[in-house]
């Protein structure tokens, strides 16, 4: 049963890579994969007896903020908006907290199987999503064969973030060779340059800075290096990255610049908007995916007074920490990241049993994690529930020893 839950789940997750925002594609697939990880899980469990405490743990943790949102069940406009994303985040959670305890107790040697299927395949899925995106000359933002370029370089960080812990923390003999190693990381920044996400090169710039932050003469012209060359190719050249970088400071700095339109002018003020919304129901909010009918962005009410769009379309905020308070008060907000505060605390209590790099690994994670969500609405979103119950359950378990993956 044990072999077969290993392998149910090394098919989900790479399918999981595949498949989960693909354009045009129906979740049936995805959910009947995620189904029967948890069928074939729960059903070993029963007949084992036994639940463990850990997993249990860390179920009430992730889902706890979901039923708080229940409380709001009075204020809702939309049943189906909030029942619909409601299922589909407790069942994402579910699935994640069944797959990351499974992973880091399975030995070295199926997980470095797994690690390997997953990049390969990956490598392949992106570099023909790549090849299509230039022959048909697409429009927009390369994304793959993912219908959100966010969601995508979400995933190449998370496959970024595998690699590293495993070639930290994994035995020496199991570990991927070195040149492969930076040869495959060197392909996933790229990917996440084309994209031109913000939030993923500033992850990227996060991810670096912490995890190098020992001070040492190599280390700091290093860092300057790459930044001398980050800061010529954003800003010496006329390009959309640098375009974006510089609507993002203009949104803080002068947003009157800004025209309705711009993404940031439209970002900062739902922002805004949210918080005022938070001020009135501060504490069960306004109900699970509700934001839409009380966030209406300045563009779409001039568009709607010249008589482009029938009815003014409202829009969620696109900052989780907002949509999160709007969907279930500050409580949920409080509860839901609960489990980054509680990984913290552990991190910082069991500091001496780590070593120095691991700690700042550990801490570049929470801080991407931190970053992220202020440009993204993604509490509902596979890689981000795996991310943020990978992080807490590691620093759950593996902070009370001197951790070294232990092959079986």
């Amino acid at each position: 049963m044990n072999k077969l839950v290993s392998l149910i789940i090394s098919i989900t997750l790479i399918f999981c890579f595949l498949v989960y925002d693909l354009k045009n594609s129906s979740l049936y697939v995805f959910w009947i994969l995620g189904g029967s990880v948890i069928a074939v899980y729960f059903l070993r469990e029963m007949l084992r007896m036994k639940l463990t405490r850990s997993t249990l743990k860390l179920v009430l943790y992730n889902t706890a903020w979901l039923f708080w949102c229940l409380f709001s069940l009075n204020k809702v406009i939309d049943q189906h908006a909030f029942w619909s994303f409601f299922i589909i985040t407790l069942f994402y959670t579910i699935l994640c907290c069944i797959i990351v305890p499974h992973i880091i107790s399975t030995p070295n040697y199926i997980i470095r199987k797994s690690l390997v299927s997953i990049i390969v395949c990956w490598l392949v899925f992106s570099f023909l999503g790549l090849a299509f995106f230039i022959l048909t000359g697409s429009e927009g933002d390369f994304s793959s064969f993912y219908s959100n370029r966010n969601v995508f370089s979400y995933a190449c960080l998370c496959i970024i973030f595998a690699m590293m812990f495993y070639q930290e923390f994994s035995e020496s003999r199991f570990k991927l060779d070195k040149k492969i190693y930076f040869v495959i990381l060197a392909v996933l920044i790229f990917f996440i340059v084309i994209t031109k996400s913000m939030k993923a090169l500033f992850s990227l710039a996060i991810i670096y800075f912490i995890i190098n932050s020992k001070l040492s003469i190599r280390n700091l012209f290093k860092f300057i290096f790459l930044a001398l060359t980050l800061f010529v190719l954003v800003f010496g050249f006329d390009n959309p990255i640098s375009e974006r970088v510089f609507t993002f400071i203009y949104a803080f700095t002068n947003p009157s610049t800004l025209g309705v339109s711009e993404s940031s002018y439209i970002r900062l003020n739902l922002i805004l908007d949210g918080l005022l919304v938070i001020k009135d129901n501060p504490i069960f909010g306004v109900g699970f995916n509700q934001s839409q009918f009380y966030l209406f962005p300045d563009y779409n009410i001039l568009l709607f007074e010249r008589g482009e769009k029938e009815a003014i379309v409202g829009q969620y905020s696109h900052n989780n920490y907002i949509e999160v308070a709007l969907n279930g008060g500050i409580p949920a907000l409080i509860i839901y990241y609960l489990p980054l505060m509680s990984s913290v605390f552990y991190l910082i209590k069991r500091r001496r049993l780590i070593t120095s790099r691991q700690f700042r690994m550990i801490l570049a994670a929470i801080f991407v994690k931190v970053f992220y969500d202020y440009g993204m609405v993604s509490y509902k979103e596979f890689f981000n529930i795996l991310f943020i119950t990978f992080i807490y359950y590691f620093c759950l378990v593996f902070t009370k020893r001197n951790i070294v993956l232990e092959s079986k």
